[in-house]
């Protein structure tokens, strides 16, 4: 083998080198944009799935304060009307005493009118 064979055979070796280093790199390039873009859509699904999440939670809240609100209005209504038939039974026991008042002092008139007609 002449020494321009062996120039050439070794030159097309270390092209043949060159090609597989390129063909590396342009995959390794291609992983890392893929890697990049993976990236980069797990950020915006977390960022999709926090404002989700957030969005859930204003929601609950807002149902648990209407809940409490009408738990608060249920309650208010319920101890007026204790209240209102707390004064019912008071005023309905002070008309009971008032009649039996009235009822034994009309007795005790007719049992002196009885008096006075026996003397």
């Amino acid at each position: 083998a002449t020494l321009a064979e062996e120039a050439r055979s070794r030159l097309a070796a270390l092209d043949h080198e060159l090609k597989k280093y390129e063909r590396e790199n342009d995959i390794l390039k291609k992983l890392q944009a893929q890697a990049e873009q993976a990236d980069r859509d797990i950020v915006r699904d977390r960022e999709k799935l926090w404002r989700e999440v957030e969005a859930e939670k204003s929601a609950l809240h807002a149902e648990f304060d209407v809940e409490r609100a009408s738990l608060r209005k249920e309650r208010k209504r319920l101890s007026q009307s204790a209240d209102r038939q707390r004064q019912q039974l008071l005023e309905d026991k002070d008309a009971q005493e008032e009649r039996r008042r009235l009822q034994e002092r009309a007795e005790q008139m007719e049992e002196e009118m009885r008096e006075k007609e026996k003397r």
